[in-house]
């Protein structure tokens, strides 16, 4: 099994994005609303596909396929087939011991099913979905990635943060107690490990950007001023070719140290 959890990131991160769109009541916030939720849905099924390998058989029953056991077999799986093709692939993967997953079918399948279909209204016939319909989607698709992110990839959905793809280890480990002050509450504490965060940031960030300290001293000197379109050269050329001679030496001194 090859997890590819930057997809499941990012898949957590479209959900909490299409939050957002709940919290309005107009109708384009609806259609955008319910597009999501069902590219959501579908982008998982066809991440759980890339993560295990082909099923060589689709293990009955036929209860929780689509299409007919026999109909599956004889056609192997494009990445261009329908919605209720991939889902039927990915039941194929659960139910194939070889894989070690330890449930049968994908779970809610009857409400994943008929958001696909008012997806499909709405992209097609140009339907407005009802906004009390679509926020129900919305808690359901929840349920959809936290059991499916448990039951098959064996991660814990409410912990699962971008947080991971960070990959210098002090910075990754800093935003965590940031992030692990804010689940509590307390607020003081996360603001405070926060700035910690970015202050260590800044410094990555100098530190990249000029590696030998020195190379910061010589820029500040050669970068002269201009105002009014004049340029305002407070020091003379001797003084600045005595300033670059001493910084050679002190770089000579240390690189030997």
């Amino acid at each position: 099994m090859a997890i590819n959890t930057d997809q499941l990131i990012h898949i957590k991160q479209l959900f909490l994005r299409a939050e957002s769109f709940s919290e309005k009541n107009d109708e384009v916030s609806m259609i955008i609303l319910v597009q999501m939720l069902d590219f959501i849905v579908e982008t998982f099924l066809k991440s759980v596909i890339h993560s295990f390998p082909t099923p060589t058989k689709f293990d009955p029953p036929q209860t929780g396929y689509y299409y007919p056991i026999s109909d599956l077999e004889k056609s192997r799986y494009k990445p261009n087939m329908d919605f209720y093709r991939a889902w039927d692939e990915v039941v194929g993967r659960l139910r194939d011991s070889v894989n070690g997953i330890n449930i049968f079918d994908l779970p809610l399948r009857r409400d994943m099913d008929r958001l696909h279909e008012i997806r499909n209204d709405v992209q097609h016939k140009g339907t407005i979905p009802n906004s009390k319909d679509v926020r129900k989607y919305l808690s359901l698709v929840e349920s959809f990635l936290q059991d499916s992110y448990q039951q098959i990839f064996g991660l814990d959905y409410e912990a699962l943060s971008s947080l991971s793809l960070i990959q210098n280890n002090n910075l990754r480990e800093q935003l965590q107690r940031a992030y692990h002050a804010l689940t509590k509450k307390d607020w003081t504490e996360s603001a405070r490990q926060a700035a910690i965060t970015f202050y260590q940031l800044m410094q990555l960030a100098k530190k990249m950007a000029h590696p030998n300290p020195l190379d910061t001293i010589r820029e500040h000197f050669n970068n002269v001023p201009y105002r009014d379109g004049i340029q305002w050269n407070f020091m003379s050329q001797g003084q600045r070719q005595g300033i670059t001679a001493v910084l050679n030496e002190i770089e000579d001194v240390t690189t030997q140290g």
